[in-house]
């Protein structure tokens, strides 16, 4: 058994075995003697002998018995240069032999896959019915599987008459070629607690053909080929391992009918189609073009150097129609900015716009405007317009919000707040709280009395009063003098100016955030939560939750692409990489948008930055931008779909395998999300700049052929290339073509020779040499 770990995969191949189970009838005779203990006698139990028979599956497989099939069933494929296969579940099943098996059978499997086309098999010679009928030997010329002389089941099964001539000219040499055809394999894969424990997956067999399944040649010279349909049989040999070895008998009969266990059809189409590694060869060389690694437009006439320097940065010209009718252009870029970023000095805070027409700039060199930072607030306006989801939660918020400043106006306008709101710079986070968000009555009282109310003071009022009645003898309490009245308050304004007013407190500003993110938030998170717990578990501490609302980096993945990369076929050409940070400004221009639904009044518009603080997550300007990558191919249509996983949490070293499952490995950072925002088109976020991104052909089906057209590369134990190709079309194929049809059955011994150091022995060796490993291609992002 010889096993080779270091398959890219992690498919680790092993050579066939024949596990020595013999087919055959058998019979079973089983005695007994009980001792009685009477006189040295014993009894003796001897029940006749029973039949039986050991047997593989013989006669047909069920979807349970098989793994997998390519070319996949019904589909098609411009790939004439790999070689059909089909996998089984059980590991045993395909060198399941007979007990009379011919000696020089050998390590052959008891199986063959066996691939047609439509026009060399004849209607009448594919029947499916009873065994007993199908099997039983009748003399009609042909060749039926020598079963032994037990009764044959009244099981269903399909049969494939071939004549003599057909049946060698597709079936492999049983002797020599049909060993290197079958293996057994089981996949690595890393585990949960890393790749120091792999889990390793049951073991299966599988069956290769030898036939490249191809296009056939047109009849006019001058067209292209034709497409091809072909069938597939897996058909049992048992039965037939002394006609297949001693080919006499074979000769002399008329048709030579085999049991077909399984079967499937597909098509090899004409059109030529591209592959993952033909994708990868291309990205690879437009990654490595000097100037083309950057995401912007590229004009078609020469510039000046003021618009080649904007276009570089990434801006492109649209259209645009101003306030006053005209139209002209303006400048436009997304929130994707060129890669590496610009150093630039830190901005002072950001003021949230008001409306999209004062985030408009207008730039003096080249007289024109740049639109980017109004159309970011136009879009994030429209977005909470256009999501329900996003909507609800942020009228909720803002009506949570208002509620709490109207409640601190009112109290600060009653008689007694302006002398309590005056009588301190700040005021006590608890005391702040109760105004906002009041406590029950009875939970009020229930404090007051055992004394947990968080206010200064432990004295439980309930202790005052049980002393005060239990006393013998009770004096009347004498009161100081009156209070001093308050002035009156200014009613001048109306009350949400005042409110307005408020905001302007730190402290008023530093429980409000808190008192929202603790209600709203938790309310999102748990919506069974009761309004006590959330009334007595307000933190005090200021800084910033691990939870929001709203993460504005994520939140690209909803938009429309064309705001994304306006003009994507110029700047984004096919089979291309580009990748890009996220410009900050656009994306505070954005929220601000998403902020405005619903503001209408001064009170509103105070709440804009405060009500950021608590719906986004938090920006920090003094680090580096969040990093992305777009790429643009025809290979995203078919890659798989699948929830985004990261296995980085920290995001901080690199680690060995932190793949999602569309087959992206991202060294360094964590990956945020993953969109596919077209159909040929995918965006990937990340925290931060990734040392390098790996991607990887999806590896769930196997492919075993040629490498390119024609050719098969020699490689050794850790998958490195060398040596001159082999060109497998020209050399290495019999020269029997049926019509209309080029060469296509493979010599198999002859290339096991050349791949395996003329070793002929060894399927394992041989179904390395042939296993296509996926294509990959590694991106190093570019340096400023």
């Amino acid at each position: 058994m010889t096993s080779l770990d270091d398959l890219k995969e992690g498919i680790e191949l092993f050579g066939s075995w024949n596990p020595n189970i013999d087919i055959g009838e058998y019979t079973l005779t089983v005695k007994q003697t009980v001792d009685h203990h009477k006189d040295g006698g014993a009894w003796v139990f001897e029940p006749p002998p029973q039949k039986f028979t050991i047997g593989a599956l013989r006669f047909s497989l069920t979807t349970s018995d098989v793994l997998a099939c390519f070319p996949a069933p019904g589909s098609s494929t411009p790939s004439g240069r790999l070689l059909p296969y089909v996998s089984l579940r059980d590991p045993y099943l395909p060198w399941e032999s007979r007990k009379c098996a011919p000696s020089n059978w050998g390590k052959a499997p008891s199986m063959a896959l066996l691939v047609f086309a439509d026009s060399e098999i004849a209607p009448d010679d594919l029947k499916t019915g009873q065994t007993s009928e199908l099997l039983s030997q009748t003399p009609d010329g042909r060749l039926r599987p020598d079963l032994g002389s037990s009764d044959l089941p009244k099981a269903a099964c399909t049969t494939l008459d071939l004549s003599p001539t057909d049946l060698l000219q597709h079936l492999p040499n049983p002797v020599n070629e049909l060993p290197l055809l079958a293996h057994v394999r089981r996949e690595i894969r890393t585990g949960v607690e890393g790749p120091e424990k792999p889990v390793v997956t049951p073991a299966h067999s599988a069956v290769i053909s030898n036939r490249f399944p191809r296009t056939t040649i047109s009849a006019n010279s001058n067209a292209k080929d034709e497409p091809c349909h072909y069938t597939a049989h897996l058909v049992s040999l048992l039965g037939h391992e002394n006609h297949l070895v001693d080919t006499e008998a074979l000769m002399k009969s008329t048709k030579v009918r085999l049991v077909s266990l399984w079967s499937w059809q597909f098509t090899i189409s004409a059109a030529t189609e591209e592959t993952y590694a033909d994708a990868f060869s291309n990205m690879h060389n437009d990654s490595n073009t000097k100037g083309k690694n950057r995401l912007r437009f590229t004009p078609s006439q020469p510039v000046s150097q003021k618009v080649a320097k904007r276009l570089e940065a990434g801006y492109i010209p649209m259209p645009n129609r101003v306030a006053t009718g005209e139209n002209t252009a303006a400048w436009y870029r997304g929130p994707l900015g060129p890669w590496p970023p610009a150093k630039k000095a830190p901005s002072p805070q950001h003021t949230p716009f008001s409306c999209a027409d004062e985030a408009l700039v207008y730039s003096t060199n080249e007289g024109m405007l740049d639109i980017s930072l109004a159309a970011a607030w136009n879009i994030g306006f429209q977005l909470v317009l256009s999501r329900r989801d996003l909507f609800g939660q942020l009228l909720t918020l803002q009506s949570v919000a208002t509620h709490y400043a109207l409640t601190l106006a009112m109290t600060a306008r009653s008689p007694a707040g302006p002398a309590h709101f005056a009588s301190a710079e700040t005021l006590e986070a608890d005391v702040l709280t109760d105004m906002m968000a009041p406590t029950p009555m009875r939970q009020r009282f229930d404090a007051m009395m055992t004394g947990a109310k968080r206010t200064t003071g432990s004295n439980r009022l309930g202790d005052d009063l049980t002393k005060a009645l239990t006393e013998p003898s009770r004096q009347a309490v004498a009161f100081d003098s009156a209070p001093t009245p308050v002035a009156n308050p200014d009613h001048s304004h109306p009350l949400v100016h005042h409110a307005a007013a408020l905001l302007e407190r730190p402290d008023v500003v530093s429980t409000l955030k808190r008192v929202l993110r603790q209600r709203h938030l938790h309310e999102a998170a748990e919506p069974e939560a009761s309004e006590e717990k959330v009334a007595f578990d307000i933190s005090a501490d200021d800084n910033p939750p691990d939870t929001w609302l709203w993460d504005a980096v994520d939140l690209l993945g909803f938009l429309p692409p064309w705001y994304l990369v306006p003009m994507a076929d110029a700047a984004l050409p096919p089979d291309s990489i580009r990748f890009f940070s996220i410009d900050e400004r656009w994306l505070s221009a954005l929220a601000d948008g998403m902020l405005a639904v619903g503001t209408h009044t001064t009170l509103d518009h105070a709440l804009i930055p405060h009500l950021a603080d608590v719906v986004f997550k938090p920006r920090h300007p003094d680090q580096d931008p969040a990093c992305g990558l777009l790429m643009r191919s025809a290979i995203v249509r078919a890659w798989p779909h699948h929830p985004t996983v990261s296995k980085d949490p920290g995001g901080t070293e690199p680690v060995a395998d932190n793949r999602d499952p569309g087959y992206f490995t991202i060294h360094g950072a964590k990956l945020i999300t993953r969109t596919q925002i077209s159909p040929d088109t995918v965006l990937l976020l990340f925290d931060k700049c990734p040392k390098e991104v790996t991607l990887q052909e999806p590896g769930h089906v196997l492919q075993f052929g040629l490498d390119g057209t024609d050719s098969k590369k020699l490689r050794d134990a850790s998958g490195t290339v060398q040596g001159t190709p082999l060109k497998v079309f020209d050399d290495l194929l019999y020269d029997d073509a049926w019509p209309g049809h080029r060469r296509e059955i493979l010599k198999v011994t002859d290339l096991a020779k050349k791949l395996c150091n003329n070793v002929t022995d060894d399927p394992a060796s041989f179904a390395y040499q042939m296993l296509n490993p996926p294509a990959c291609l590694e991106i190093k992002l570019p340096v400023s």
